[in-house]
């Protein structure tokens, strides 16, 4: 493998902005910032650190083809990477409901698909696991791989850390193999104590349906002990993080579906946090203020067909600004 791979990693890190007013209904208390996705999606970090792991302990000699199942993103990033690291082949997993969007650029990849149906008996996970064990063949394991883990301990949690000038104390991040939100914590409590270092995870709500995210039930799969990872969880219904995301990304933040999600859900947890004052030995000795960053795994590009689909014609318009969830938005 090449050094210019590491050069590769450095160029495609996130970005981190703070919000404006007009969508951070609570500046008066918080100052929050985004954490924007890289030019291919949050998961080019994870993805790195996973096939580079790989190659270090030799398990790459002889493989021709990587299989993984995959809601997209990591599997678009197999394909950026995979070249790099000498394999020729990208076979996903994908299920049946892909955005057009995203199933448009994994061809443009050159990535073999095999679609897999919700009430598939073995499941995509475990068939990717089974098609790895053939020779010439590998399996990266995103959903028990530690590395997932680490990649966002060792990249993206100082890379938080550095940009807030170390005053970020509370992170949100939407929940799909939980590598983010498992990283952050182990760097976070790590270095500041948990109870001084906030991590919650945000979920799909039980009927919700967000590219990238789960919900509790379908968190089952993940092999990795997510549960474990978080200091609380909060649930976010499919509508919000949508309208959300288009919200965001109409003022000019990139915001996917899960991003939406990811900030419908500081939303949620501040909306009780400001209010009965749980939050406030959080606030900044300086600026007297709760400093927050919320991960924005990838932008909407992918998702454009969705939103008619989802979002009330009145939503589709040109609102720019975000209010406080009420308690319809609870809900869900």
């Amino acid at each position: 493998m090449n050094s210019h791979v590491d050069f590769l990693l450095s160029s495609m890190s996130p970005s981190l902005v703070e919000l404006p007013p007009h969508v951070n209904p609570y500046h008066n208390d918080v100052v929050v910032y985004a954490l924007l996705p890289p030019v291919h999606s949050l998961k080019i970090i994870p993805t790195y650190y996973i096939l580079k792991d790989a190659h270090e302990k030799g398990l790459l000699e002889g493989i021709h083809t990587i299989v993984e199942n995959t809601s997209g993103n990591f599997g678009a990033n197999l394909a950026i990477w995979a070249p790099h690291f000498g394999i020729k082949n990208v076979m996903l997993c994908i299920p049946n409901d892909l955005a057009e969007g995203k199933t448009a650029t994994l061809k443009r990849y050159g990535v073999e698909m095999t679609v897999i149906t919700r009430d598939n008996a073995i499941g995509g996970i475990a068939l990717a696991k089974q098609m790895g064990e053939q020779p010439g063949f590998f399996c990266p394991r995103q959903y028990d791989n530690e590395m997932n883990v680490y990649a966002h301990y060792d990249h993206t949690a100082p890379l938080i850390d550095r940009l807030t000038n170390e005053k970020t104390r509370i992170v949100f991040a939407s929940v799909g193999t939980s590598g983010t939100i498992g990283g952050l914590s182990k760097f976070g409590w790590g270095k500041y104590g948990k109870g001084d270092y906030v991590v919650i995870g945000v979920l799909c709500a039980p009927k919700a349906e967000i590219p990238g995210a789960r919900s509790r039930d379908r968190m089952k799969q993940i092999g990795l002990p997510w549960q474990t990872f978080a200091d609380d969880f909060v649930e976010v219904d499919t509508y919000n993080a949508y309208l959300t995301s288009k919200i965001l990304d109409s003022n000019g933040f990139p915001a996917g579906p899960s991003s939406g999600m990811a900030y419908w859900g500081f939303l949620k947890f501040c909306a009780t946090g400001i209010a009965n004052g749980s939050l406030d030995k959080y606030r900044d000795k300086g600026d007297g203020k709760i400093h927050v960053t919320v991960l924005f795994p990838d932008d909407a590009k992918n998702y454009s067909e969705k939103y008619p689909t989802i979002l009330r014609y009145e939503h589709l318009g040109s609102k720019k600004t975000i209010e406080p969830p009420t308690i319809e938005d609870y809900q869900i």
